[in-house]
């Protein structure tokens, strides 16, 4: 019995249970996120715009959700969420994993009681042959002035705010904390029309419908200045101008 305990003793065992230990990081880090304004431009391509956007970093697991700040009367659908919460890669996958095929841990089988249905323990993979290597974005990962995946769309972390600045000064020792200038450009110049001078053919309102549509339409008239203006009763909105003739000899 002395020399089958002492071989047992050495042998490595087939059931190595691996603790992971998640709550002392939810205890201490839970209720702080951390808070990023970000920015995606998105106008290159056909009717893209800039995207203002709002990145949370929870520090209790590590996971990161972005909102979008939607501007009144944008035009699009009241859905402030851009990313739902979870852990974002650095490099986006070359294809969608199924669920379950990114985990901590892999089980190879279980053992127990099985005529109760019942499993006692769960046999794991020791070397984690199936385990995808995946990189996630870390706090360290996140500062200012730098330009992140977020699954294929390039955002830009250009300011934070306050509890963020005081979390980065104490851990990491980064004292400036500078706001990125992320203006929009400059518009064109606003080109000015200018309309060709009236030839004298029909009246003056419909030829200048030939300049402004390519399909001329009729010209209508102000209704609401003609009922503001007509004459009613004894007041007249007419002007009126006496003339005289000048005659000069003519040389």
């Amino acid at each position: 019995m002395k020399i089958r305990r002492e071989v047992v003793e050495h042998v490595e065992p087939l059931r190595p249970y691996e603790s992971l230990d998640t709550l002392k990081q939810f205890l201490q880090y839970h209720g702080k996120i951390l808070c990023f304004f970000c920015l995606w431009d998105d106008s290159v391509s056909m009717f893209g715009d800039r995207r203002e956007l709002i990145l949370h970093y929870f520090l209790c697991d590590d996971t990161i959700e972005i909102k979008e700040l939607l501007p009144h009367s944008s035009g699009r659908d009241a859905l402030k969420m851009f990313l739902r919460r979870s852990k974002l890669p650095k490099n986006c996958p070359p294809r969608v994993y199924q669920p379950g095929q990114i985990t901590d841990r892999a089980v190879l089988n279980s053992y127990g009681d099985f005529i109760k249905n019942q499993a006692d323990g769960y046999l794991f993979d020791r070397y984690k042959l199936g385990k995808v290597d995946q990189e996630f974005y870390k706090d360290s990962d996140l500062s200012l002035g730098v330009t992140i995946n977020v699954w294929g769309r390039k955002v830009l972390l250009y300011d934070c705010d306050e509890f963020t600045k005081s979390y980065y000064k104490s851990k990491y020792g980064i004292e400036n904390f500078t706001s990125v200038s992320c203006k929009p450009p400059s518009p064109p110049p606003k080109i000015e029309r200018k309309f060709p001078p009236y030839n004298g053919f029909g009246s003056e309102e419909d030829s200048l419908r030939n300049c402004i549509d390519l399909k001329p339409t009729p010209h209508r008239r102000n209704f609401k200045k003609f009922m503001e203006k007509d004459s009613y009763g004894s007041k007249s909105n007419i002007l009126r101008f006496f003339c005289k003739t000048s005659h000069r000899q003519m040389c």
